[in-house]
């Protein structure tokens, strides 16, 4: 399969790893990638930086990262029918949508580099603490809770790292404390997980925007094997029971969700060869 690839090339943060880990993963697959060509199959990740998004085939399977609302570009919603979205909730938010009535939404998360982003453990912290995107103060509550706890940690906040430092920091910690914003899919959290980090997340549970809101949550896949959510005490008496990199390498491997993004093409019809 020759598969025609619509993306921008230097998209930041997840964008960019959304394009540069589903390439990977269908390169793996044995799937030829056509970068920003039209071909008779087409996928087109997202609206910023590729100006031909609007006028691309109307099989063209279109996302994940085109807007954040889909009032946003009525036009699009008319001409193409088949959406990808990177989970559950986020689809939920769509289909309230006018705009979105009578096209087809396929939940696609984008797959982890479980080679790259693997674990090399060497201990120096008691925990990594991920800061995205919320009220600093509450950063400083949870610093207070962990040294009151005497447990060393240390910090990374979103757009402050590099990719290394991340993996540095997961192999530096037995142990994350995830404290960000809601996620449509959050790969960085994800990463942490492929790096056998267990984690205790401070939940959001409602995404607020535009005047709207929506049941959403800061980790679209997440399940006991990865961490908990709730009782702290709880969590830091279970660390050696948590397996969450075997739930990656289980479920969100580059190939496994390269497999299912050409799934979607096959049986939404969008293969004229299918």
């Amino acid at each position: 399969m020759n598969l025609g690839l619509h993306y921008h090339p230097n998209s930041p943060n997840g964008p960019g790893k959304v394009a540069i880990n589903l390439i990977r993963g269908l390169e793996k697959n044995g799937i030829t990638v056509c970068h920003n060509q039209t071909m008779n199959i087409n996928g087109c990740l997202q609206s910023w930086g590729v100006p031909q998004y609007r006028n691309l085939p109307s099989n063209t399977l279109m996302g994940p990262n085109l807007m954040v609302l889909p009032s946003e570009d009525s036009d699009v919603w008319q001409k193409y029918n088949d959406f990808i979205v990177p989970s559950r909730w986020v689809l939920d938010k769509y289909n309230s949508f006018e705009e979105t009535k009578g096209c087809n939404l396929h939940i696609w998360p984008v797959g982890i580099d479980t080679e790259k982003i693997a674990p090399n453990k060497d201990i120096k912290y008691d925990c990594l603490i991920y800061f995205k995107n919320r009220d600093i103060q509450e950063l400083e509550n949870i610093l207070q809770t962990v040294e009151e706890k005497k447990l060393t940690y240390r910090v990374l906040q979103y757009g402050k790292y590099e990719e290394k430092e991340l993996i540095d920091a997961c192999n530096s910690c037995r142990f994350a404390i995830l404290h960000t914003n809601t996620e449509s899919q959050g790969i960085a959290y994800m990463e942490i997980l492929s790096m056998n980090v267990p984690c205790f997340v401070y939940d959001t549970p409602m995404w607020q925007g535009f005047g709207k809101q929506f049941p959403a949550t800061s980790v679209p896949y997440f399940d006991d094997s990865c961490g908990e959510k709730t009782d702290f005490a709880s969590f830091l008496n279970n660390l050696d029971k948590y397996t969450p990199r075997e739930y990656i390498i289980n479920n969100h491997t580059l190939e496994k969700s390269a497999e299912k993004y050409v799934q979607i093409i096959r049986e939404t019809h969008l293969c004229p060869s299918s």
